[in-house]
């Protein structure tokens, strides 16, 4: 592992941090990508898996109708706090992106999202093929003809850290975290603290499970769910899906 990835006893990884998930330059590069890729006019947005609102609050800048759904209640509530008094005020939701409904802003009621956001590395929390096909199945019937998926750019900016050597399997130098890798497939499982242990190399079932995305696995799932292969713009870290039109 990199230096840059080790933890504090206990803590999260930093790509999945609920304020920060990138660091402060790549940051700023998705935000001003989001903003030039959302202008125009106002859009019906929904973000899953929002953290700490880093993308919400650009987007209500431009007065765009958003909905945000998470499933830290607290991190709603700080939200709801941040954002009162807002015009259009934000549509903010405690739930499971993948369990439960998405409702709709109420200025569009039933109507479909203009852009569907999956930020913050969220979506390498989803490693279930059939659950992952399900989520882009579901987003694809949500969106208007035209409409866009955004999501981080996992390949570019993640799997270098692996090919170069950094992300093995391994224990980190203050032995507080222990990266352990699937034997056959791009999952891994970072264990922390007290769950480090220096004789198990193997992802148990107890073990939360990342996926580390591939440019090819993404345009194969966009071709099963009906969506456009990814559109990667790597100077503003994004990747973008398009229901056809």
């Amino acid at each position: 592992m990199t230096r840059r990835d080790r933890q504090h006893e206990g803590t999260p990884p930093e790509w999945l941090d609920a304020h920060e998930p990138h660091d402060a330059e790549r940051c700023a590069r998705q935000r001003a990508g989001l903003q030039a890729s959302l202008a125009g006019r106002t859009l019906h947005v929904l973000e899953l898996g929002c953290g700490g609102g880093r993308v919400i609050r650009p987007l209500l800048e431009m007065a765009h109708a958003v909905v945000a759904m998470d499933r830290d209640d607290s991190v709603i509530r700080a939200l709801r706090s941040e954002t009162a008094g807002i015009e259009p005020p934000p549509e903010l939701v405690v739930g499971d992106f993948l369990n439960d409904s998405w409702p709709a802003h109420p200025r569009y009621h039933d109507q479909p999202f203009d852009a569907v956001l999956l930020l913050g590395n969220t979506l390498m929390t989803v490693t279930e093929l059939d659950t992952v096909i399900a989520l882009f199945k579901r987003v694809a019937g949500s969106l208007r003809p035209g409409g866009r998926l955004l999501i981080d750019d996992l390949p570019q900016d993640l799997w270098p850290e692996l090919t170069e050597g950094h992300w093995q399997s391994g224990i980190s130098e203050d032995g507080t975290s222990q990266l352990v890798w699937a034997a056959d497939d791009s999952v891994f499982s970072l264990r922390l603290g007290e769950a480090v242990d220096p004789e198990r190399w193997t992802i148990d079932p107890g073990d939360t499970r990342y996926r580390l995305w591939t440019m090819s696995g993404l345009t194969l799932l966009g071709r099963l769910t009906g969506l456009s292969d990814p559109e990667p713009d790597p100077g503003r870290a994004l990747i973008v899906f398009r229901r056809p039109e």
